[in-house]
């Protein structure tokens, strides 16, 4: 595998943490849209180095960082990330440029595509597991992320009511014909959302991961689930979102309803082998999928309004939540028949 001289943004990093001065820059991607990955290998050892590029805001990144380590005495049996000291006893350090970095080591895994049922099942367990153990957590520091249901704080740029008006007026670029189609079945489920936004705060809470997906876990040469990552979202908030928001990007525009729903159930008959949802929580769920959709839609458009994306990934993230409000009204009883089958409540 080929190996790269570090850059001096990089080095800068680095020489908090490692005493080895002959660091090289690993030929290997690293996945996801908020952050930058860099693969490092020094004395016979890789590490992962990681660059905030949504925040500065080192609270959020003490946060996570204090979750994880004390996910560590869990014991589960997959890895979770552990971020490395630097010699001052710091967990994150800024480049010179002021963005957040953090070290860890690195694990041996590939990002499974969770397309077969067995496999769901287990990562269904795995999100069950996790849920469990971060249950227990208790920190010393307050989450900083608000829960999903707040979600009037998703992103400062992008409130709900400027959604609101993007769907019922759209500028541009999101004017055309299609777009402003697409935008305008959206009003009616996302102010429907809003209105039962307050319901979900009697639910059970807990710390959650809160991105739970196939980028952000990883499995072995056999396909067993071997790690979870990604913590950067970790917050306390409604138990069942844990699910909520896997179970959502389940929902796949050109799959049968049939093939999504044998998938959310392989994936809720592994996670209810650890955890039985509530009745409540049950009944919850389609209103938190599509949370999860609004979510990470109010998020890119934020990017977007922030300048760090173009429209490309807002214009999808409109057309998900579109086929996500589609799929839910054509099928909402038979995801709630599979969420009762093999309940014991």
């Amino acid at each position: 595998m080929k190996s790269h001289p570090v850059d001096l943004e990089l080095e800068h990093v680095l020489l908090h943490y490692l005493s080895e001065g002959s660091w090289r820059l690993m030929d290997m991607k690293g996945s996801g849209v908020n952050n930058t990955t860099r693969f490092i290998a020094s004395g016979g050892e890789r590490f992962v180095l990681r660059l905030y590029e949504t925040h500065r805001d080192a609270d959020k990144v003490e946060f996570e960082h204090e979750v994880l380590l004390r996910l560590v005495e869990a014991g589960l049996p997959f890895y979770t990330p552990v971020p490395m000291y630097t010699r001052s006893g710091h967990t994150c350090v800024r480049t010179e440029e002021g963005k957040l970095a953090a070290l860890f080591r690195y694990v041996e895994g590939r990002p499974p595509e969770l397309q077969d049922l067995d496999q769901l099942r287990q990562f269904g367990e795995a999100a069950a597991l996790l849920s469990q153990a971060l249950a227990g957590v208790r920190t010393e520091r307050e989450a900083v992320y608000p829960p999903y249901y707040e979600i009037e704080h998703a992103h400062p740029r992008c409130s709900l009511e400027q959604l609101l008006e993007l769907c019922t007026a759209p500028p541009e670029p999101f004017a055309d014909v299609n777009q402003a189609r697409l935008l305008a079945d959206l009003a009616p489920a996302i102010a429907s959302v809003k209105q039962e936004l307050p319901e979900l705060r009697c639910l059970p809470h807990q710390l959650i991961h809160g991105d739970l997906n196939a980028s952000n876990a990883l499995a072995d040469d056999a396909g067993r689930i071997c790690a979870i990552l990604d913590f950067e979202f970790v917050t306390c908030d409604v138990r069942v979102m844990e699910a909520a928001v896997f179970v959502s990007d389940l929902i796949r525009s050109g799959e049968s309803a049939e093939g999504s729903m044998r998938k959310i159930e392989s994936f809720l008959t592994g996670y209810r082998s650890v955890i039985e949802l509530t009745p409540e929580e049950m009944r919850a769920l389609p209103l938190l999928m599509l949370l999860r959709r609004l979510d990470v839609l109010i998020h890119f458009l934020g990017r977007f309004w922030d300048g760090i994306d173009d429209q490309t990934h807002v214009v999808r993230q409109i057309a998900g939540m579109h086929a996500m409000t589609r799929w839910l009204s054509q099928h909402e009883s038979e995801l709630r028949q599979a969420l009762t089958r093999g309940s014991g409540r």
